[in-house]
C-alpha cells in the first residue's frame, strides 16, 4: 500500500503544478509564446519534483496530515519556482 500512496503523491503534485501553471497563464497572461500547454507542463514538472523532495524531507510515518499540507506546500512553491525560472530564462 505504500507504493500506492506515494504514487497518488505524485499524482497529486502533478495536479497542483499544472493548476499553478493554468494560474500563471490564464489570469496573468505570463507569456503566450509557450501556450497553455507549456504552462502546464511546467507547473506539472515542478509539482511533481517537489512532491517527491517532500517525501523525502518528511519521511516520517504517522503524520500524514501534515506531511499532506507540507507535500502541497511544497509541490505549489517547487511549480512557481519552475515557472519563474523558465520565464527568466525566456526573457533572457
Amino acid at each position: 500500500f505504500y507504493v500506492i500512496g506515494e504514487v497518488m503523491n505524485v499524482a497529486l503534485g502533478l495536479i497542483v503544478g499544472s493548476l499553478i501553471g493554468w494560474a500563471a497563464f490564464v489570469p496573468l497572461r505570463m507569456s503566450s509564446q509557450r501556450g497553455v500547454l507549456g504552462y502546464l507542463l511546467l507547473g506539472a514538472i515542478g509539482g511533481g519534483i517537489g512532491m517527491q523532495l517532500a517525501s523525502m524531507v518528511i519521511g516520517v510515518p504517522g503524520i500524514e496530515d501534515v506531511r499532506n499540507v507540507f507535500s502541497l506546500l511544497m509541490a505549489a512553491a517547487t511549480a512557481s519556482a519552475c515557472l519563474i525560472t523558465a520565464s527568466m530564462i525566456e526573457s533572457r
